[in-house]
């Protein structure tokens, strides 16, 4: 019998949420939410919008989504005969039946931010949850890209990952069961090494290598007389919400300052269903823009052509690296300045508590000059990190072969 490998992630079933259309009842009250916005956008004194007004039932982080297919056919490749299952992380449910049903030989934990800390500092409870399925089953496991993620504190400074006695042993205990321990940049390597004996190695986030995965040839401009730029802002949660209510008209302003300077078209790249009200509130600002709600295979397709991306989100980053486009980062999380400066990108960084649309706007003209020499900076970096990877990841499914 073939081997039996589950791919445990944050959106591990890989099938193309974002595509699909709402019913015909459930899009028009989106869109009557969407013109109830935009008229309190013109006309209120106060706006403001809620992230769980947009919120679907398939809505679906694309970024996780890249994780997991980069991952499954990583393995794919190294494994051509194993067999493999997907199952989202959050509800340990699901792996009992799956291993009940047949067993698990090995589990491999799908990057992301699997070790999230909530503005206290406290861990996430599944993790708890993970540990002792794990410790029970006895399935060997390995952690494939992971980070540590945080969100920003919306009504103060970057939060400091403070874990009780009870936390640091469900970390430790994760760590040191491990085969393999993989983390996506250095600040999570740093924190993770100094609560194990594990060797925490460095190699990027997976989906860096989505694009190359999914078979796409390097990033080509359609259109050279164009300038075309990307934008993704996030609005998937309490923070992300508040982040977009305190900094939109900062973003409008910046964005009409590199419309004007430029003379670009914009493309909003969509990463979450609840994105689904920005683009057109910008468009109520007046900022034209074109609008990518897509699958994995398309979205990734959306970023080749660009000149420059300005991501929110932090995947939206990624694949843009993925295809070879610079990118502008505007952090919510602590992850984004872990990503920018693996890729040799720390210049090229906004955060949302200390917002600037002056600076964003100076960065973008800056990116745009150089944008001939960044997008070779970015496919020297990616390939290093993939060979370094693969070489890693490699010997680590050398005894499975």
């Amino acid at each position: 019998m073939s081997l039996h490998i589950a791919i445990y992630g944050a959106a591990a079933d890989i099938s193309p949420h974002l595509a699909r259309r709402l019913p015909l009842l459930a899009s028009l009250k989106r869109n009557l939410k969407v013109w109830r916005d935009q008229y309190r956008l013109r006309y209120a004194a106060n706006f403001h919008c809620d992230y769980r007004d947009y919120s679907v039932k398939y809505a679906t982080n694309i970024g996780d989504i890249a994780i997991a297919e980069t991952i499954r056919l990583n393995l794919r490749q190294a494994l051509p005969d194993c067999s493999l299952s997907n199952v989202d992380w959050g509800d340990t449910a699901p792996l009992h039946a799956l291993n009940s049903k047949r067993r698990i030989d090995l589990l491999v934990v799908a990057g992301g931010g699997y070790f999230l800390f909530n503005h206290d500092g406290g861990l996430q409870p599944r993790l708890r949850a993970d540990l002792d399925f794990l410790k029970t089953s006895g399935i060997p496991y390995m952690l494939w890209g992971v980070g540590v993620n945080q969100p920003f504190n919306p009504q103060g400074e970057q939060c400091r990952i403070t874990p009780s006695l009870d936390d640091k042993e469900t970390l430790r205990s994760l760590l040191d069961g491990a085969d393999l321990v993989t983390v996506r940049d250095v600040y999570s390597a740093d924190y993770l090494s100094a609560l194990t004996g594990q060797n925490v190695q460095l190699i990027g986030d997976p989906a860096l290598h989505t694009a190359a995965a999914l078979g796409f040839p390097p990033a080509e401009k359609q259109d050279a007389d164009t300038t075309l730029i990307g934008i993704n802002l996030p609005f998937h949660g309490p923070s992300s919400n508040q982040f977009l209510l305190a900094n939109l008209a900062a973003y409008v302003r910046a964005l009409k300052a590199i419309q004007q300077s430029s003379h670009c078209r914009f493309r909003y790249i969509t990463h979450h269903a609840n994105e689904y009200v920005i683009p057109r509130l910008l468009r109520t600002q007046g900022i034209s823009m074109d609008i990518v709600h897509a699958d994995l295979a398309g979205t990734c397709a959306a970023y080749r052509d660009l000149d420059l991306h300005i991501g929110g989100m932090l995947h939206s980053c990624i694949l843009a690296a993925s295809s070879g486009t610079p990118w502008i980062a505007i952090a919510y999380d602590i992850k984004h300045r872990g990503f920018n400066q693996l890729m040799g990108m720390d210049d090229y960084y906004q955060d949302t508590l200390h917002f600037s649309a002056t600076a964003l706007s100076e960065l973008a003209q800056r990116a745009l000059e150089n944008r001939n020499a960044l997008r070779q900076h970015i496919a020297v970096r990616r390939e290093e990190l993939r060979r370094h990877s693969s070489g890693i990841i490699s010997a680590a499914l050398e005894p499975l072969r």
